[in-house]
């Protein structure tokens, strides 16, 4: 039983890396992605 506990909580802790690992691939997505666009408009001006 106790092993089983132990098993569960490992897992949890499994998925909470992942989700956080998967937030800060998304907010880097996000960055670049709003760096684009920024870069993109600034050219569009100056030409």
């Amino acid at each position: 039983m106790k092993n089983r506990l132990e098993e569960i909580r490992k897992s949890r802790g499994i998925r909470q890396v992942d989700l956080t690992a998967i937030l800060l691939l998304v907010g880097a997505y996000l960055l670049v992605q709003g760096y684009a666009v920024y870069c993109r408009i600034r050219l569009e001006k100056e030409m």
